[in-house]
C-alpha cells in the first residue's frame, strides 16, 4: 500500500515594513539627550572600564538621577522610567541601587526595575526572543509608571552572549538587537562591557565599536575613576568627569550579624594628568613599535601585545618613569593610531595579538 503524501507545513517570514522618512520631513535640530551632552535616546552607548573602576556603580547612579529627574554630573536629565539588566550580580546590584536611592535620594520611590536574570541578546537561538519580550517588558513597565521608558541598562555584554561568541557572530547579534530596540522603542540603551587585553577601549567583534553612537572609558586613578569619551557623535570627547566610592553601612547586617557596607557614587576632580607622552615621545613609541614589526614580523607573523610592550620599555626610557598602567595605556594608543593609520591590525583571534599590514611592509 502507497504511503499517502504528507501536507508540507512552510513557514512564511512576517512581512516587514520599514519606517521611512520624507527629505522634507527632514529637520536641521541638534540631538535628543537623555543625559545633557552623554546619552542620547533611541541610540547604543556603550561603556568600559577595567573591573574595579566601578562601571557598574556608576551606571547604578545615573539610572537612579534619570529616574528622579535630577542633574548627573551637572547635566541636565530627561526624566523616565529605567530597566536595569543585571544579567550578573543581581543581588549586587540592587543593595547598590537600594543604598543609593536613600544616601542621595531620601528613600524616594523612584521608576526603576532590575532584570534579575540575563537578556541573551547574544544568543544564536534567543537572541530575537528576548528582544520582543524585552519591547514587551519595556511597554508593561511604561505602563505601570505612567510614564515612558528612557533607559535600558545591559549589565554586561559578556553575561548576555549565551552561546554567541563575542569575538564573531554572537556580538553582531548583540549589537543589531540593542540598535533595534533603540530605534523601535526611542529608549538610550547602555551596554557595560570589558576592556581588550592590549590596553585599548571595547573587547570583542569590531562592530560594537563601529556601530555604538557613543563610547565612554573609565580610567582608575588611585581612588578617584574619570570618565573620558573616546566615541561621541555630536558631543564633547575627552575626560569629562571623575568620581569616587563613598563607603557606606547598609542598614542591616549581613546573615551572621556582621556589619555589612556597599559604596555610594560621589563626585570629585579630575586629577592632572600625568600618563600622557609629548609629541616627541609619541613619535618614539611609534617607531619603536613599527621597529619590533619590521624586525620580528615583517612577513605577516603574530606578536603578542605583552611583546610589544616589552620591546617598547627597553627601546622608550620615558616609559620606565611612568607607572605599568600608564605604559600600557601609551602603548594602546600607539597601536591604536598605527592601526588607524593602516600600518597593523588588531587580529580578533588570537586575542591581544597584532599583524603588519601587507600595504605597510617594505
Amino acid at each position: 500500500m502507497s504511503a499517502q503524501p504528507r501536507d508540507v507545513v512552510v513557514k512564511l517570514a512576517p512581512e516587514r515594513a520599514f519606517r521611512r522618512v520624507k527629505l522634507d520631513e527632514c529637520a536641521e535640530r541638534g540631538p535628543v539627550w537623555l543625559v545633557q551632552g552623554l546619552i542620547e535616546q533611541g541610540a547604543v552607548t556603550a561603556v568600559t572600564g577595567e573591573p574595579g573602576s566601578a562601571k557598574s556603580f556608576l551606571l547604578v547612579d545615573m539610572a537612579l538621577h534619570v529616574a528622579a529627574n535630577r542633574d548627573w554630573f551637572g547635566r541636565k536629565v530627561e526624566r523616565g522610567a529605567v530597566l536595569y539588566i543585571a544579567s550578573e550580580a543581581a543581588e549586587s546590584v540592587q543593595r547598590r541601587a537600594a543604598l543609593a536611592r536613600r544616601v542621595k535620594f531620601g528613600n524616594e520611590t523612584l521608576p526603576v526595575e532590575i532584570v534579575t536574570e540575563p537578556v541573551l541578546l547574544g544568543d544564536e537561538i534567543h537572541s530575537a526572543t528576548d528582544r520582543e519580550a524585552l519591547e514587551r517588558l519595556i511597554d508593561s513597565v511604561a505602563a505601570d509608571y505612567h510614564l515612558p521608558v528612557a533607559l535600558v541598562i545591559l549589565d554586561t555584554i559578556a553575561a548576555s552572549m549565551g552561546t554567541g561568541n563575542e569575538n564573531l557572530d554572537g556580538m553582531q547579534r548583540l549589537v543589531g538587537a540593542a540598535n533595534m530596540l533603540a530605534a523601535r522603542t526611542g529608549v538610550a540603551v547602555i551596554l557595560n562591557h570589558h576592556p581588550n587585553a592590549g590596553g585599548g577601549t571595547l573587547r570583542g567583534h569590531s562592530s560594537l565599536r563601529g556601530t555604538v553612537s557613543h563610547g565612554f572609558q573609565i580610567e582608575v586613578k588611585g581612588d578617584v575613576r574619570i570618565f573620558t569619551a573616546f566615541k561621541q557623535r555630536d558631543a564633547e570627547s575627552g575626560r569629562l568627569f571623575a568620581y569616587r566610592l563613598g563607603v557606606y553601612d547598609l542598614e542591616k547586617p549581613d546573615n551572621f550579624g556582621d556589619r555589612a557596607t556597599s559604596c555610594v557614587i560621589e563626585a570629585a576632580e579630575i586629577p592632572a594628568d600625568d600618563g600622557k607622552t609629548d609629541d616627541h615621545d609619541n613619535t618614539k613609541l611609534l617607531l619603536a613599535v613599527q621597529a619590533i614589526f619590521t624586525e620580528k614580523a615583517s612577513a605577516g607573523g603574530l606578536l603578542r601585545f605583552g611583546e610589544i610592550f616589552d620591546h617598547c620599555t627597553a627601546a622608550c626610557d620615558f616609559l620606565v618613569d611612568k607607572s605599568a598602567d600608564a605604559s600600557r595605556k601609551a602603548l594602546g594608543r600607539a597601536l591604536k593610531t598605527l592601526s588607524e593609520a593602516g600600518v597593523i591590525e588588531r587580529c580578533e583571534l588570537p586575542r591581544g595579538h597584532y599583524r603588519m599590514l601587507q600595504g605597510a611592509r617594505k
